[in-house]
């Protein structure tokens, strides 16, 4: 017997449908056919409609996939045979482990058997709202074979779309994305002594860290920071990128 879904879905298309159920193991293997029918009701069962039926005749493992394939595929019109397979991948590591992980080991993470030209940066601009992974100066890899089936390797993210710009080079602007997360760690400590170093300012922020541990990315970035701090930060300026690409070297 025909659920109510399946009945209002055929009553809009003035046809039937049939897809055998539970027999979708991978969503950008549904038949052609059938994305172009459901596309031509969405606006008139709704989203969910879809979804549900969708539910229906996929694996119980795609339905956690399922809105976000509706959205892109059924509402936006995007290629559900490649659906999923590029997305941005972002090093989703608490900061007292970035300090200790110098920038080989982090683009090796990040990359993998990639190629590091093609990793880009959030526009430096959107620093001041503040996440880890996806604000300005977060590094960000756009991997173009992925199987959305798959989580992201352990330490990555998938990450939306954001604005991002290319860098020139790649060893300055990670040390600036991590003077800028080091900035957001002390801002709130109140005035530092601007005649600390950069590893005093390591020290400072990560006390249960041997000196030997942090790594000479991270030493260079607490050094260009110093500098910014000495300076002085005006009212529009980002931390992690006022100081010339020199003193971050």
């Amino acid at each position: 017997m025909k659920s109510s879904v399946v009945l209002k879905i055929e009553e809009k298309l003035g046809k039937e449908v049939y897809c055998e159920p539970n027999s979708i193991m991978d969503l950008r293997k549904i038949p052609d056919d059938l994305i172009q029918d459901l596309r031509q009701v969405v606006s008139k069962v709704s989203e969910l409609n879809i979804c549900m039926y969708l539910k229906s005749i996929c694996d119980h493992s795609q339905s956690v996939h399922l809105e976000e394939f509706v959205e892109d595929v059924i509402c936006e019109g995007k290629d559900h045979k490649v659906w999923g397979s590029i997305v941005n991948l972002a090093v989703d590591l608490p900061l007292d482990k970035l300090v200790t992980m110098g920038n080989d080991e982090f683009f090796e993470l990040l990359v993998g058997d990639g190629n590091v030209s093609d990793v880009v940066r959030v526009l430096p601009k959107k620093a001041r709202t503040y996440s880890p992974v996806s604000s300005g100066g977060a590094l960000i890899y756009t991997k173009k074979d992925h199987d959305y089936r798959e989580l992201p390797p352990k330490g990555l993210v998938i990450v939306g779309d954001k604005a991002v710009e290319p860098v020139l080079d790649i060893n300055i602007a990670y040390r600036r994305n991590l003077a800028a997360r080091l900035y957001n760690k002390i801002s709130g400590f109140g005035s530092l002594d601007k005649a600390l170093t950069g590893l005093d300012l390591l020290r400072f922020s990560f006390p249960g860290i041997d000196d030997k541990a942090f790594s000479i990315d991270a030493v260079k970035a607490a050094n260009g920071l110093i500098a910014e701090l000495r300076e002085g930060l005006g009212a529009n300026d980002i931390a992690g990128f006022t100081a010339t690409d020199a003193q971050y070297r």
